[in-house]
């Protein structure tokens, strides 16, 4: 919004799995709930995506709700 650019590191290609607040704060209370002692929990949610394109939908939802004056948008 105020025109800095966004770093994004490395090749820009790492995967992220992007799981919903509440799904996940569900999810550790199971594991807090019927967890075996001295067993392991992973929580995903089979959403996975790179940086470069959350970094995109951010932008293109940014041109949308909040579009620059100067009509570019926010991926340049």
């Amino acid at each position: 919004m105020k025109g800095n650019s966004l770093p994004i590191y490395g090749d820009r290609m790492q995967v992220r799995d992007c799981v919903h607040v509440m799904d996940h704060c569900q999810a550790v209370n199971l594991v807090v709930k019927k967890a075996v002692n001295g067993s392991s929990y992973n929580i995903g949610g089979d959403n996975q995506t790179t940086n470069l394109h959350i970094v995109r939908m951010v932008c293109n939802i940014m041109d949308k709700i909040m579009p620059l004056k100067n009509g570019q948008s926010y991926r340049n």
